[in-house]
């Protein structure tokens, strides 16, 4: 649900006695509980496992003193296949009582991974209020980006390489709008109006700015800047898969795109297939004519290869991606 759909729904004190929040987008889901104790102009939640269902109950029946609404928090429950069958007896007490939760009751329950569509799901549906923050899609992250730098002078290239280097828009990625607040802060706090490239080169988060560097050395087959910028990351963090998958993502992009352009198929097509920018295309795109399809098929088989054995293995993990990548770029 989109953000502001969800706030209309709260100001026009629409929401049930009965609240699912959950989704990938972690900032939307603190923020909105933010605004409900606020528009119920309550100091803090009565915050229970989904466990202690007699204290939730107990809780529930108790007339609010000094707020509007008592509110009850179920924070971060697991609502995924496994976690419902784990905790099928709390759930059962749960369902039994969501018919009668007082008016003067709001229960909310969150949850931060994938949720099931399950019998819970269907009966919050239909007698409380299921809302879901998922992540921005290009256009939206977009113009949050420019409505959080307003009153700042910045192009859109500067834009572009933005949304780039936060990762945010990468598939999997875990980065959520908390993250990139912290960066776009930087700029924000700027004690200038125009925000240049320099400006992002120097502030923006070296560990993704690296990556970034990284997948364009290997794109370009320049060895020396490839082992660098590997140096700098696998030194950098202990999570090596990051780094790993962003190289995987590189040659499967270039691969699709190769065959995709031999295909004439329209840039517009290409980035909607891709789920890659227009700004990301062109950059790939000059580098698509320097691999033959045989290279890239080895080198997708080679990466996918290295991340089996790191997972099944303790090794080097710098010494082992290194080789690899040198095998990829020397073959002929």
């Amino acid at each position: 649900m989109d953000f502001s759909l969800a706030k209309q729904k709260l100001d026009n004190n629409l929401l049930s006695n009965l609240v699912l929040i959950h989704g990938e987008e972690k900032f939307y889901i603190e923020k909105y509980l933010s605004l409900i104790k606020e528009h119920y102009n309550a100091q803090s939640f009565d915050e229970y496992d989904l466990s202690d269902f007699e204290k939730i109950y107990s809780s529930s029946e108790t007339i609010p003193m000094f707020s509007d609404k008592r509110l009850i928090l179920i924070d971060d429950v697991d609502l995924s296949k496994t976690g419902i069958s784990k905790n099928k007896d709390n759930i059962d007490k749960l369902m039994l009582y969501i018919k009668n939760i007082p008016e003067y009751t709001l229960i909310i329950i969150t949850s931060y991974g994938n949720v099931f569509k399950s019998k819970l799901l269907k009966e919050i549906a239909h007698y409380g209020a299921d809302i879901e923050f998922n992540k921005l899609n290009r256009n939206q992250f977009k113009a949050y980006i420019i409505n959080y730098l307003k009153g700042k002078k910045l192009n859109n290239n500067i834009v572009n390489i933005f949304i780039e280097y936060s990762l945010y828009l990468i598939k999997n990625s875990e980065k959520t709008l908390i993250d990139v607040n912290n960066e776009l802060d930087k700029f924000k706090n700027l004690e200038k109006e125009e925000i240049t490239e320099q400006d992002l080169n120097s502030l923006i988060n070296q560990y993704d700015k690296n990556i970034f560097d990284l997948t364009d050395s290997i794109a370009q087959k320049n060895l020396s800047e490839t082992i660098y910028y590997l140096d700098l990351l696998i030194n950098d963090t202990s999570d090596s898969f990051k780094t790993l998958h962003m190289i995987i993502r590189l040659f499967r992009n270039l691969l699709y795109l190769k065959e995709l352009l031999r295909l004439k198929v329209s840039p517009n097509e290409i980035t909607k297939k891709l789920k890659i920018s227009s700004y990301e295309l062109n950059k790939i795109q000059n580098f698509v004519k320097i691999w033959r399809y045989d290279q890239l098929r080895f080198a997708i088989h080679k990466m996918y290869e290295i991340e089996i054995t790191l997972k099944s293995n303790i090794l080097n993990s710098k010494y082992y991606i290194e080789n690899s990548i040198c095998d990829i770029l020397a073959k002929k």
